[in-house]
């Protein structure tokens, strides 16, 4: 990949949000919505890497159909994980509205869904998905989060939003 090949919905969460997130919630089984080269946890869901040894994909896609997932959240997973099954997304920030959707669900089915977002308490998504839906949001102040650029692996500084925690 090269640096013109990727755009903001590729960029990792930095290894210091994600530790501070696990302390609050309990280690994670699960990263969502992720590459075999940012995975923050072993199981994945994001396309399979033969070459990383790592990471494990247990699904190309968080949004395939929910019966579909629950059955490999259930084969795939939770046997070997903490219950309730905690589940961390970063979700392509273009569109979360689906991601917001699927959170939902997840947790209504007795999943552990943490997610990282634009703080935007003015959007459509947030009054509609977030706004009296959510278990708990938790504003990250002082400061922006300098995201991981995937290329070159370094903080990107000057995000141009500020972020939030929204768990379900």
């Amino acid at each position: 990949m090269t640096e013109q090949q990727f755009d903001k919905d590729t960029w990792q969460t930095p290894r210091y949000v994600f530790e501070w997130l696990s302390q609050r919630f309990g280690l994670f089984d699960l990263d969502g919505c992720a590459t075999a080269n940012n995975a923050l946890t072993c199981h994945y869901i994001g396309e399979p890497n033969s070459d990383n040894d790592e990471h494990q994909s247990i699904a190309d896609d968080f949004l395939m159909p929910i019966e579909q997932m629950l059955d490999v959240l259930l084969d795939e997973v939770a046997e070997r994980c903490s219950d309730p099954l905690r589940i961390y997304v970063n979700p392509p920030y273009s569109n979360v509205t689906p991601y917001l959707q699927r959170a939902k669900k997840l947790r209504d089915a007795g999943y552990l869904v943490v997610m990282l977002l634009n703080n935007d308490k003015s959007t459509q998504w947030y009054q509609n998905h977030i706004q009296g839906v959510a278990n708990e949001v938790i504003d990250i102040t002082g400061g922006r989060i300098a995201f991981i650029n995937p290329v070159t692996g370094k903080e990107i500084k000057g995000n141009s939003k500020g972020q939030m925690v929204v768990v379900f």
